[in-house]
């Protein structure tokens, strides 16, 4: 085909899957707009989106754009941790940010034109997004051809993690949309070394390194491969001298405003040593966002909040170096499990409410078609070398914390090349009746992902039922409550019984139907009221938390008969000394004196 047609029908390719993407995410965002996921950054305290979201209204409500005042939030998990003044003393007395600031900035300046920024940050990120496919088409391409690269292109607009999280206040679409970039751009380099190209790859790197203070190892990364793909001293010592020059510039007013403040020139964030800790310590979950103070509080002691000594004192608590590397291994599952995992927003509560994410591509799938993608390019290795600078940069922010669902989507972009690759040689297959070959890819495929389901039932959820772990009661009890804050108590009650319905753990049922028996009692439904709270009794049964639970109920029903039989059957049941002190505060007024 002639270049000039091969051009033409590349735009059009791109063109029909920026469409499709852009339709997807659209849709979703109309979804979200219309539900209390669009007051995440106003209602739910705990979460990162509330937190860019103060911090952003700190720098209007101020005026102080260069952040002499440091906004250095304390979430309700550390305050459990250490006195207001400790967090101080570990976060140090130099105005560094919270952390890297250009996202923030970009908020405040929507608040400011727009009012809430929401909406309008939403409709960026779909714009991101999609032009994100333009860079992934670019990098499969160079390493696989077109047929891979539209297969990658249409991943990335289906993907449903990621349509899910362009609609919430969080970095990851321009997160991807950079890792692309720069993986773009270090192809371009490597093919043809030269000043300008050096000089943009270390433009878009600053850049990205003002969005994400993750990317921080990216630079060795790059100066690494440059060394071992760039012949000629000459010629590395340019390129590589042109890269660091991009870089600087791009770094030069973070350098320029941490000097007129008295922060170190180049610290982006100062949550560093902090996050290691909570993450890496002995003894702290590797899967899930569970607070233990016990366990991360005392290495930060030790370590004062610096950053090397925190890694190493967090090495320390480990038994040996085999519990450590258990540990991280456990971590490393998270690469493999398709359960999407949340932090602040959860993706199958988006789906509760947007039934298309249940049925577009997930990790589940693009997992073991990376896997795939990887064996039929194994000869190819020198080329994949391309991904690894940013691959391996997003790869060690989810081991250096969490396998969370949203640092995972970021990295996911960086695996499509391959899974497109998977996804076209089996669609190759197909047209060729090579029926052999198409049944080995599609048995493949099916074992890797039994497989990691296996290990996500086993080890990942240790048996417990996947719906006690995939429905978080957070986001059913924000939705209530914004519901009720519209006026809405009949949606808000239906949610709440939602949750009791989607969640089979007892304690999570028991406390929706409490809440909702008394919500129905509010509205007037006594009868409704007295049946839901007679559904927490026959739950409680057996447990002392539980029939504690169902006492509450009761009293908050003005039910003082059942709310004491209630308590009293818990007391049998001979509770822990917490539980039964709570007991007897409960019934001491209550009990008629003999």
């Amino acid at each position: 085909m002639p270049p000039e047609l091969e051009r033409a029908a590349r735009r059009r390719v791109l063109l029909l899957l920026i469409v499709i993407g852009a339709a997807l995410r659209l849709g979703h965002v109309q979804v979200v707009a219309d539900s209390a996921m669009a007051r995440y950054h106003l209602t739910f305290a705990e979460s990162d989106m509330h937190m860019f979201d103060q911090w952003a209204r700190h720098i209007l409500e101020t005026g102080d754009l260069l952040g002499r005042a440091t906004y250095h939030p304390l979430y309700a998990w550390q305050k459990l941790a250490a006195p207001e003044e400790r967090w101080r003393e570990w976060y140090g007395a130099a105005p560094v940010f919270y952390k890297a600031p250009l996202y923030t900035y970009a908020l405040a300046g929507l608040r400011r034109l727009w009012g809430d920024p929401l909406l309008p940050m939403a409709l960026l990120q779909v714009l991101a997004s999609v032009l994100a496919i333009v860079p992934l088409y670019a990098v499969t391409e160079r390493l696989f051809g077109p047929g891979p690269a539209a297969a990658a292109g249409l991943l990335l607009a289906v993907y449903a993690p990621g349509i899910h999280y362009d609609a919430v206040l969080l970095r990851g679409p321009w997160i991807a949309l950079l890792a692309l970039v720069m993986t773009w751009q270090l192809g371009r380099v490597l093919d043809l070394p030269g000043v300008a190209r050096g000089v943009a790859l270390g433009l878009v790197t600053g850049l990205s390194l003002l969005v994400n203070e993750g990317f921080g190892v990216v630079t060795p990364l790059v100066l690494g491969l440059l060394a071992l793909r760039v012949r000629g001293a000459r010629r590395l010592v340019t390129v590589a001298g042109a890269f660091l020059g991009g870089l600087a510039l791009a770094l030069l007013p973070l350098v320029a405003r941490n000097l007129l403040v008295g922060a170190p020139p180049l610290k982006l964030a100062v949550t560093g040593s902090v996050v290691y800790a909570v993450f890496n310590a002995a003894g702290a979950s590797p899967f899930f966002f569970e607070v233990r103070p016990a366990v991360f509080a005392p290495v930060i002691a030790r370590s004062g909040g610096d950053v090397l000594s925190t890694v190493l004192e967090c090495a320390r608590s480990h038994p040996g170096p085999g519990a450590l590397l258990a540990f991280y291994a456990h971590k490393l599952l998270g690469l493999v499990v398709p359960f999407e995992n949340a932090d602040n927003v959860s993706f199958y509560y988006a789906a509760l409410r947007d039934p298309l994410l249940s049925v577009l591509p997930g990790y589940g799938w693009l997992f073991p078609a990376t896997c795939l993608g990887l064996a039929l390019a194994w000869r190819r290795a020198r080329d994949l070398a391309v991904l690894l600078p940013v691959g391996l940069s997003l790869l060690a922010a989810i081991v250096l914390t969490l396998p969370l669902s949203r640092y995972r989507a970021t990295l996911a972009v960086l695996m499509m090349p391959l899974a497109g690759l998977a996804v076209a040689r089996l669609a190759e297959w197909a047209r060729q009746r090579r029926l052999g070959a198409l049944s080995a890819g599609l048995a493949g495929l099916l074992l890797l992902a039994a497989g990691a389901s296996v290990l996500q039932s086993r080890v990942v959820f240790a048996g417990a039922p996947a719906a006690s772990v995939l429905y978080r009661p957070a986001e059913f009890y924000l939705e209530a409550q914004d519901e009720l804050s519209r006026g809405r108590a009949g949606r808000a009650l239906r949610v709440l019984l939602e949750l009791a319905r989607v969640n089979p753990s007892a304690r999570v049922r028991a406390g929706a139907l409490g809440a909702a028996a008394t919500l129905a009692q509010g509205q007037g439904l006594a009868g409704e009221a007295r049946r839901l709270a007679g559904d927490v009794e026959v739950l409680a049964a057996g447990d002392a938390a539980l029939l504690l639970a169902a006492g509450d109920t009761w009293s908050a029903l003005g039910d003082r008969e059942r709310a004491v039989a209630a308590w009293r059957a818990a007391l049998a049941l001979r509770p822990g000394a917490d539980l039964a002190a709570a007991l007897a505060a409960r019934l001491a007024p209550l009990e008629t004196p003999k």
